[in-house]
């Protein structure tokens, strides 16, 4: 009897696992029972009365390996998801704090960045305002001192007006004596070309042309069809007529000639007119070099560069300036071409 009954006590302790029920309490309000038969990181198989469901990690709120009832599955379920809101609020507030102490640190750096920007323009200002006062200062002390001097032309011809009267006497005369070459040679052509053509070329044609004029005048009035209508010259209608129209095309060929010599005349007053503007912007230039001036500055600082007399070339990296430090790395390249008149 003791045998049996030991016996009937294993197979009731064995068994009770095997036929235990689960509660599985899913996160949209349902409850599954049944025996869970597989279990891993992504979720779980259970064998319920309606067949095996397998069943998401995500999907699951609580499981109870026992049987529960609807009052214990609905407590169990308000205590998890009071859990899950706290976990959520509380990882929430973590990330709030992380992003506001990120935040912290990133208005910091750009403070620190404005400063220091701020400090280099600060120095940068103060340095362009030092170079700005010492060529201010320059400048000035060069304006006190400077007095007029001599031309190098007057110089080195012997004076203005020794300047003057060679350009009225020669043009370009004067220009050669102080040095100005290309001037010289530039009002020597100028003046004797313009004046030989107008003398030459212009001065026949317009000889020519109202040589022409004067004897086609002459012809017509000695021989010409008007000498004709008289009436001893008329007796047919005819005659009348045919006299008529030829005194009309002479009277146009007389008009063109007279035309064609006024014409000539023009250009060839013009030409006089050409040369004697050049004559007079000679001696005007003459004139001009040979005046008094202050010295020159060959060369003058403005903002950092230097300006030289006449045409002028310069280049460069360009390096472009980013927030707070010159970057190292080359951008560009740049390049100027100037041509500058220092007064």
């Amino acid at each position: 009897m003791k045998k049996y009954l030991l016996i009937l006590i294993l197979i009731l302790t064995f068994s009770i696992p095997i036929f235990a029920i689960n509660t599985v309490i899913l996160k949209n309000g349902k409850t599954i029972k049944g025996k869970v038969t597989d279990q891993n990181e992504k979720g779980l198989t259970i064998q319920t009365s309606d067949g095996i469901q397998t069943i998401t990690k995500f999907q699951i709120l609580k499981v109870v390996y026992k049987d529960v009832s609807e009052q214990e599955a609905e407590k169990i379920r308000i205590a998890e998801e009071k859990k899950l809101r706290d976990k959520e609020e509380k990882e929430k507030a973590k990330l709030e704090k992380e992003k506001q102490i990120a935040d912290e640190k990133e208005r910091k750096r750009l403070e620190e960045e404005e400063k220091l920007a701020e400090k280099q323009r600060q120095e940068e200002a103060a340095k362009q305002e030092s170079q700005a006062e010492k060529e201010a200062k320059a400048e000035a002390e060069w304006l006190a001192t400077r007095q007029l001097v001599p031309s190098p032309a007057a110089t080195k011809c012997g004076g203005r007006l020794a300047l003057v009267w060679r350009s009225t006497v020669l043009p370009g005369w004067g220009q050669y004596c102080g040095g100005h070459n290309t001037s010289a040679g530039t009002f020597g052509i100028l003046f004797f070309g313009s004046l030989l053509y107008s003398l030459g070329p212009l001065r026949t044609e317009e000889k020519n042309a109202k040589s022409h004029y004067d004897t086609m005048v002459l012809l017509n009035q000695i021989g010409g069809p008007g000498t004709r209508l008289t009436a001893q010259n008329i007796s047919l209608p005819n005659e009348f007529l045919a006299g008529y129209i030829e005194t009309s095309i002479t009277d146009d060929l007389i008009v063109k000639s007279k035309n064609n010599a006024k014409e000539a005349n023009t250009k060839y007053l013009a030409g006089l007119g050409t040369a004697s503007i050049i004559y007079i912007t000679n001696i005007i230039h003459a004139y001009m070099i040979g005046r008094d001036r202050y010295p020159e500055r060959p060369v003058v600082q403005s903002g950092g560069k230097q300006f030289k007399e006449g045409f002028d070339f310069e280049s460069s990296w360009d390096k472009p300036q980013g927030v707070n430090v010159y970057r190292p790395q080359f951008n560009s390249i740049y390049a100027e071409l100037r041509y500058s008149i220092l007064f």
